[in-house]
Order: structure tokens, then sequence, then C-alpha cells
């Protein structure tokens, strides 16, 4: 295992790393904000790019963006790489920074979301192909209500 750090001037905190797994022939890049968060995560393998994570923030340094990304070698060009896979999920901070939305998007379809509706109430969507949603309603860690929907209209309430 081998490790390398670089920094830039007199900052305390890196702005890259790299690691190496020489049995495994992975490498994983690393790159970092000015006060040290990760902004950006490649695994390689065999010097490929076959995975990938990224990370944004917001003015109070909360994380308003995570993606993952999967690669795969094309049919035609072992060093060419296509996506194979993709997860997003964003947050939303709202209410004097008390409460945070989330969304969730697989291969950039919106795939759930959780709102909060004050402090110990929220709802979750998640939503399915062939126009399919599950509506979840929860108070206090438990939830309340389940209804199903097939193409907007309700076809199951628990």
């Amino acid at each position: 295992l081998d490790v390398l750090y670089s920094y830039k001037d007199d900052s305390m905190f890196p702005f890259y790393s790299e690691t190496v797994y020489p049995l495994d022939s992975v490498k994983e890049k690393r790159k970092y904000s000015e006060i040290g968060q990760e902004i950006l995560i490649q695994s390689y393998s065999h010097d490929i790019l076959v995975y990938e994570k990224e990370f944004s923030y917001d003015e109070q340094n909360r994380i308003t963006c995570y993606t993952e990304k999967n690669y795969e070698k094309t049919e035609d060009d072992n060093q060419k790489l296509k996506l194979q896979y993709q997860v997003q999920y964003e947050y939303v901070t709202f209410d004097s920074k008390k409460f945070t939305n989330e969304y969730y998007f697989e291969n950039d379809i919106k795939t759930g979301e959780k709102i909060y509706l004050s402090s110990t109430k929220y709802y979750e969507n998640t939503f399915f192909q062939d126009d399919i949603r599950i509506y979840s309603e929860y108070e206090d860690g438990k939830k309340t209500l389940e209804i199903t929907y097939f193409q907007e209209k309700e076809v199951r309430r628990k």
C-alpha cells in the first residue's frame, strides 16, 4: 500500500491524494477542497477508471449533491469507457437550516424523495417504472400512512 498526499503552499489540508494497492492493480485518486472536504474520488483498475464519487457543498459546508458513477469498458475498445450506472443524491436545506429534503436519482431518473413538513413529520415518494409510486408519511419516526399509486390513481392504502 502506497499513499501520496499533495499540498499547496502552507495549507494544512491536502488538495490531492493517491493510494496504490499494488497486489490488486487498483489505484484511488482523491481531490479535496481548500478546507479538506472530499470533492472527487476516482478508482482505477489496471489504470482504467471504473468508479467515481463526486461531492458538492454549500456555503455552510453541508453536502448538497453526491453522485456515484460506475464505468465499464466498451466492447469495441477496452481503453474506452461507458457509464454503466449512476446514482445521485441531492440535499436541499431550508427553514433556518433545520431540515434537509432529499432527492434520489438513478441514471438521471428520479427514483425517490424525502420531504420534511415539520421537525417530526415528513413524507417519502418512491418512484418505480410503469408509472408506479409509493407515498409514505412518517411522524416521530413511525410510518403513519402508505399509499400505492398506479398512473397517479390510488390502488392501495395501508
